[in-house]
Order: structure tokens, then sequence, then C-alpha cells
């Protein structure tokens, strides 16, 4: 019996790429000769619930199958996280949204995302972005690119309260908020976010507004990239 993916629903528990690369051991002769990373087919049943190749290969051909991913807990996280990056692909802003909740993302994903934010493709409260952020485990370097990214598209006070909600929620992001108040010549209210650091901490940052005080211009990033 010969079955199509949007027929069944299956149970995907093992790694993508362990069964990319084992394709050929899974599945039966008559379908190994069929499949290809290009595109999808029909299986036998055995073989059918084997292939998240194929199932990656359908996502990757049908929108609709995509979405019908997303909204089965049946399917792995890589199977959704690769369904998401199909609507991604198609822009389809309403389904995007619908779904963020749904797929555990790794920082690609998180990127890709929030680039639709700073692109103006999408509208993200602080609180999501923050979610989002801590999700994935941002960096200080991932939270200060980040800011970098979106000194060109957010209005200065978006931009500001958005890093300040993001330095209250997670540690990493402290320079990047650093950074956002520099950038916009927000001296005291600098001085005053130091305040509730020790003395031995934020050293780069100091050494930027000390020099600053004596008149000396410099790169604010020479004082916060490592």
């Amino acid at each position: 019996k010969m079955m199509s993916l949007i027929d069944k629903e299956i149970n995907l528990n093992k790694n993508t790429e362990n069964n990319q690369n084992q394709t050929g051991d899974l599945l039966c002769k008559d379908c190994n000769k069929k499949i290809s990373k290009e595109s999808f087919i029909l299986l036998c049943e055995d073989c059918f619930n084997k292939s998240i190749t194929n199932t990656l290969n359908h996502i990757k051909h049908d929108e609709k199958f995509a979405t019908e991913v997303l909204k089965k807990p049946q399917f792995d996280e890589d199977c959704k996280r690769a369904a998401f990056v199909k609507l991604l692909e198609s822009d389809n802003l309403k389904e995007i949204k619908r779904f963020v909740g749904d797929v555990k993302f790794n920082k690609d994903l998180a990127n890709t995302v929030l680039g639709m934010c700073y692109a103006k493709k999408m509208d993200f409260s602080n609180e999501e972005v923050a979610q989002l952020c801590t999700e994935v485990g941002y960096s200080k370097q991932n939270y200060l690119l980040l800011a970098q990214k979106m000194k060109e598209c957010y209005e200065p006070a978006n931009w500001v309260s958005l890093f300040e909600y993001l330095a209250n929620k997670d540690e990493n992001a402290e320079i990047a908020y650093f950074y956002v108040l520099l950038e916009l010549e927000m001296i005291e209210e600098a001085r005053e976010r130091l305040k509730a650091h020790p003395d031995n901490e934020m050293l780069k940052v100091r050494a930027y507004l000390d020099l600053k005080s004596l008149g000396k211009q410099y790169p604010l990033e020479l004082f916060l990239l490592d």
C-alpha cells in the first residue's frame, strides 16, 4: 500500500541528520530507488514511518503541508522548524505569528524572525523579542549585533525601550543597552545605569565615558566588542 505524508500522521523522534545519512538503510529496495534530495515521493507504509527526509522534502515543496506539520504534535522539532522556515519564505505573516509559540527556536531561526522585525515585516512586542532571545540563549555579542541592526529601523524611543526591557530581563543584554544609550548620546542615563554596577565592572563603558568627558572621540564599538 502506497501512502503520502498528507494521508497519515507520523511520529518522528529520530535525529534528522542521522535519518538523512541512513536513508538507504531505512528504506526498502523499491522506495530507496525513488527517493532523492530534491523531491518528495510516495513510500510504502513501512518506509513512510522511517523517512524524515521525505517529510522535509514535502515541507519544502508544499506550504499547506508545512502548516499541517506545525499544527500536529506528532512531528519532531526539526520538522517543525523546517515547516516554520517554509512559512517565513512565503511571507505568510499571519500564519508566522500564529505558530511562533509552537516552534522550538535555534539561534539561526531566531535571527531570521528578528530580521523580519527590523525589516518591519513583523511587529513583535518587547516581551516577545525578549522571550525569543532568552529561549535560544543569546550571548552578549548576539544582543549587541541585534542592537546594531535595529539602529536604522527603530525610532530612538522604541530602540531604548526595547533594550532597556531586554537588559532588565537578561544580563547578557546589558552591554547592548549601554550601546544604545551611548549611540543616542544619552550620557547621563548611561552614568546613572552604571551606578548599579560595581566599580570593577563595565570598565570599557567607563573608559569610553571618561575619554568623552575629556573631549576625546573614539568609535563606540571599540569599547564594546571583545
